[in-house]
């Protein structure tokens, strides 16, 4: 029984980051790498629009509410910590951290969800 939840939870959580992809594309972003793998960690979505580099974590739950609460402390600091590595990697100093929240089908996009500590 866990492998098949497990296997749904993952499904879904692909479902979610391809709808924030779509989404994002229309919203005038540029998709750089999707579930991008550097030596930190996965970043979910790293998107670029006009200058700035955004790092997108993609949360799918029943409601919003605990979609947000869901990226927890030590999620930010992995993913400020992959924000310095995509500094070097692409020389910008330009990044910040959204959140993208989906519950069914609605979107929510938090921009600016934290900042670095």
């Amino acid at each position: 029984m866990p492998k098949n939840n497990s296997n749904r939870n993952y499904k879904i959580g692909l479902f979610a980051e391809i709808l924030t992809c779509i989404y994002l594309i229309f919203k005038g972003y540029r998709i750089i790498k999707w579930r991008y793998k550097i030596p930190i960690g996965e970043i979910d979505i790293l998107t670029k629009k006009k200058e700035v580099f955004v790092i997108v974590e993609v949360k799918y739950r029943k409601n919003n509410e605990s979609a947000m609460y869901s990226i927890s402390n030590n999620q930010q600091k992995r993913l400020i910590n992959s924000a310095k590595w995509i500094m070097r990697e692409y020389k910008t100093e330009k990044i910040r951290f959204d959140a993208v929240l989906i519950s069914g089908f609605n979107i929510k996009h938090i921009k600016n969800a934290w900042q670095e500590m």
